[in-house]
């Protein structure tokens, strides 16, 4: 997948449950979003 934006909108298309949601941190050139693994790992994505 080309952008944070393709990844974002597949993966809640799978029902994945965001642990928080597309944004861009105040202190961040990117934008990010969260997900939780089974074993309760916080997995984050970025992208610009």
């Amino acid at each position: 997948m080309a952008d944070i934006d393709s990844v974002y909108q597949r993966l809640r298309a799978w029902g994945v449950t965001l642990a928080h949601g597309l944004g861009r941190p105040p202190d961040g050139p990117y934008r990010a979003f969260g997900v939780r693994a089974p074993e309760g790992n916080l997995l984050r994505f970025f992208g610009p």
